[in-house]
């Protein structure tokens, strides 16, 4: 444990660690670099629980057994789920349609 704190400490002192500095040129490039990585992380997230409630949707309707309630709350479950996935395409397309023509036009 030693040893790594001393290499720590010594790569800090060396000066090998630089602090962050963006790669987009303009400020305005920057804002719209962030904001479509924050929309591509929150897309993906919610896609992601898209997904999982086809598949609990998927387990609903496959452990109905016959019960009409099950079975509704399966179809609905997979209904809503599918809806949103749809959604969510549709909105990270029209955003970076939309980010990519502004960009364009104002740069």
């Amino acid at each position: 444990m030693d040893k790594l704190l001393f290499f720590i400490n010594k790569t800090y002192a060396a000066g090998s660690i630089q602090p962050y500095t963006p790669t987009c040129g303009k400020t305005d490039d920057c804002i719209a670099t962030y904001l479509g990585t924050i929309a591509t992380f929150l897309t993906d997230f919610v896609a992601a629980l898209a997904v999982l409630f086809i598949i609990i949707g998927g387990v609903l309707l496959m452990t109905s057994r016959g019960s009409q309630t099950q079975t509704e709350r399966g179809k609905k479950t997979l209904t809503y789920a599918i809806i949103g996935l749809v959604i969510i395409i549709l909105s990270r397309l029209i955003f970076f349609l939309i980010t990519n023509n502004l960009s364009s036009f104002f740069g």
